[in-house]
């Protein structure tokens, strides 16, 4: 079963409440609830972009010699039977330990990659290009793609104050602005806190920074969590200013 396939399951009738289950049990309920809102993004899941860099690195390695679509589907191939886990390549350095080299995870790459084109000496490069790029997200970003990119969406809305001058709106407001703003151009896993969100937050018990911790751990983009709460509350608004006709 696919991740996005894993969310199509049937709708819960309510979002429970955080006295009733755990934090990462309610924001999957969350999701589910609103399961066509990840269709409308291009990385729902944080996996799909370490998934992208792989696709990248190979094509870069591979070229003109595999097909860019080649590589597509040997990117799926390699994801798909889970050999892509940041924080066990983080740990493998292939090219310099023999031990790590002849590690089933690596051997089972370079065939995959041998049986689609590569030649035996790009499947070693591109093994070890894979396992490099995973230390560095693991030693410098918890092994989580989405804290690299929200470092530098972070830096951009923390100095708009260098870049723009506004004289009717307030700095928060702006800043609320411009991530809404790179999430939707972007898609940049960054924080969009705002007026309805805090009001969800406020009725399932959950403060807004333990939805995004849990979202990060879940590996699930924080733009998506914005927008499934929003959601949330536009069905909480309608139902209650919704008056039976045997009422009226």
């Amino acid at each position: 079963m696919s991740e996005t396939e894993a969310m199509k399951n049937e709708h819960p009738e309510e979002i429970r409440t955080i006295e009733d289950v755990e934090p990462e049990e309610l924001i999957l309920d969350l999701y589910r609830s609103y399961e066509p809102l990840v269709d409308q993004h291009l990385w729902p899941w944080e996996t799909m972009r370490w998934h992208e860099l792989v696709f990248c690195l190979l094509t870069t390695i591979a070229e003109p010699d595999v097909s860019p679509e080649t590589t597509h589907e040997v990117t799926r191939a390699i994801s798909e039977w889970r050999l892509l886990d940041i924080n066990v390549l983080a740990d493998l350095n292939p090219a310099g330990n023999e031990n790590d080299a002849s590690n089933p995870i690596v051997v089972s790459i370079e065939t995959i990659l041998q049986q689609s084109g590569f030649d035996p000496d790009q499947s070693k490069l591109a093994v070890t290009a894979i396992c490099e790029a995973a230390s560095g997200f693991k030693q410098g970003y918890e092994g989580k793609v989405q804290k690299y990119f929200r470092k530098y969406g972070s830096q951009m809305l923390d100095e708009l104050d260098e870049n723009f001058s506004f004289s009717q709106l307030n700095v928060e407001d702006v800043r609320r602005a411009f991530a809404v703003w790179l999430q939707n151009t972007l898609n940049m896993p960054v924080f969009a806190s705002n007026p309805i969100a805090d009001a969800v937050c406020e009725r399932i018990g959950l403060q807004y920074g333990t939805l995004v911790k849990t979202a990060d751990a879940l590996d699930i983009n924080v733009g998506l969590l914005d927008d499934a709460l929003r959601a949330y509350w536009e069905d909480e608004l309608a139902e209650e200013q919704f008056v039976p006709a045997t009422e009226a």
